[in-house]
């Protein structure tokens, strides 16, 4: 179970990567499917009888793991078949992984690139390469794996073939600076930040964080040691900010003590980013915490995330508190993150407090949130979507919600999209002709 719960956050950290690596739509997927498919007959053709009894063991062992009635112990199943798995067996179960279901894909992924990268890493990046596109969502897995097995070999192959790599942070994860240093600094955080030294730019800054942003979390005091030995201001803001965070969740006096250390001018931005860090353990706290900061940027930020915490206990109480001690800015910030939790466990309450909400950017984004979050009927969703006063804004939120219709009555959602002065006529045929299947993608960002 432990071991299934990190995992599935590596994948999470891998982010777009993984996502899109164990995807099942758009054509670029569906030409490299066929590479995979073409390469695996290749090999397949040449193997011997012991290696095709071999495969078909694992293949047996992969359907008993499959049929397991339980979610976690199929996912600790594909862990442990992966662990016993000989690495010249990694490609044609590449190839396997693909037709799994939707979790075991997705943790699957992970687990077997990473697997791959602490076994046969030169294997796992030439067979990458072999994957078009896929390859660059691919090789950031392998890479990190490879790190938490040989850091130094990772950074060798990473210095003479950064171009693999060129567009890994574009697709959600961590660069490959820093998934390096944060594998290296788990095991010999020293030498991870001699490395680090030695970095310039955003190579060094995003190592500098990984560093940290690890070390924080197992060992504060030697993280804070650490910093204090940083060349430069940004540096050092950086990585308390790291340290801040992760200690003061976990020991909030021992935090205090820590922040009160810094040079003077150094201790407020630490102080904020320990009351966000308090924030996701303790939000009630954090709730009084907070109010003790200097008016300012800094102070509105903690603000914003101490509410959209609160709201995950009390959506009523963090709507009430962002009014009351918010800036306008702070509040509509936070104030999607609350309506997407009230909206689930108190819907009339949370319309309500829209209906008293004047016109403007809070309503909106209120409003926005309410409507794709909410149980209410899709025509007066669609109709409080309607009142929505950007116009930006309001076609995403009528979009989102009517393609939402169309999935689940899709007769009387064209009707009502065939008759909305809310929509354009390309976004009334996009609808209707399937396309509201992707406005879940309106839900990233804030508006």
């Amino acid at each position: 179970m432990k071991t299934i719960a990190i995992a599935a956050a590596a994948s999470l950290a891998v982010g777009g990567a993984t996502g899109y690596l164990i995807g099942t739509s758009g054509n670029t997927e569906v030409e490299t499917k066929e590479v995979v498919v073409e390469n695996s007959r290749s090999s397949r053709g040449s193997l011997s009888r012991g290696e095709e009894g071999r495969m078909g063991s694992a293949t047996s062992r992969m359907n008993e793991v499959l049929s397991r009635p339980g979610q976690t112990d199929r996912l600790q199943g594909m862990l442990d078949l992966y662990d016993q798995m000989k690495p010249e067996d990694f490609a044609a179960e590449a190839e396997r992984l693909r037709n799994l279901p939707g979790a075991e894909r997705f943790i699957g992924a992970f687990l077997l690139y990473s697997k791959w990268g602490e076994e046969d890493p030169i294997a796992a990046m030439e067979y990458s390469n072999k994957l078009g596109m896929m390859g660059m969502m691919v090789r950031p897995i392998v890479l990190q794996g490879w790190a938490g097995a040989d850091p130094q070999g990772a950074v060798g192959y990473f210095d003479s073939n950064k171009s693999e790599f060129a567009m890994m942070s574009r697709f959600g994860g961590s660069s490959p600076a820093g998934s390096i240093a944060g594998e290296w600094a788990r095991q010999d955080p020293d030498a991870a930040m001699a490395w680090a030294k030695t970095l310039e730019g955003r190579e060094r800054s995003d190592a500098n964080s990984s560093i940290f942003r690890n070390l924080a979390v197992t060992d504060p005091t030697r993280a804070a040691s650490l910093a204090a030995g940083l060349e430069t201001s940004e540096e050092r803001a950086a990585a308390n900010s790291e340290i801040a965070r992760s200690w003061a969740g976990k020991d909030w006096d021992s935090s205090q003590e820590w922040i009160k250390s810094l040079p003077l001018d150094e201790q407020a931005a630490a102080q904020s980013d320990a009351i966000r860090g308090l924030a996701q353990t303790d939000p009630m706290r954090a709730s009084q915490e907070v109010l003790s900061l200097q008016a300012g940027e800094s102070r509105e930020r903690a603000i914003t995330e101490v509410a959209e915490n609160m709201a995950m206990q009390d959506p009523k109480q963090a709507a009430s508190w962002v009014m009351e001690n918010g800036s306008q800015e702070s509040q509509t910030e936070a104030i999607g993150d609350i309506m997407r939790s009230w909206a689930a466990t108190d819907q009339q309450a949370a319309r309500s407090f829209i209906d008293q909400q004047p016109q403007g950017d809070l309503r909106d984004r209120a409003t926005s949130s309410y409507v794709t979050t909410s149980n209410e009927a899709p025509v007066d969703r669609l109709k409080l979507a309607e009142t929505i006063s950007d116009e930006r804004t309001r076609e995403r939120a009528v979009a989102r919600t009517a393609g939402q219709w169309m999935r689940e009555e899709p007769e009387a959602a064209k009707e009502w999209i065939q008759g909305s002065d809310s929509l354009s006529d390309g976004m009334k045929e996009r609808l209707q002709n399937g396309g509201g299947r992707g406005w879940g993608g309106f839900g990233r960002g804030r508006r």
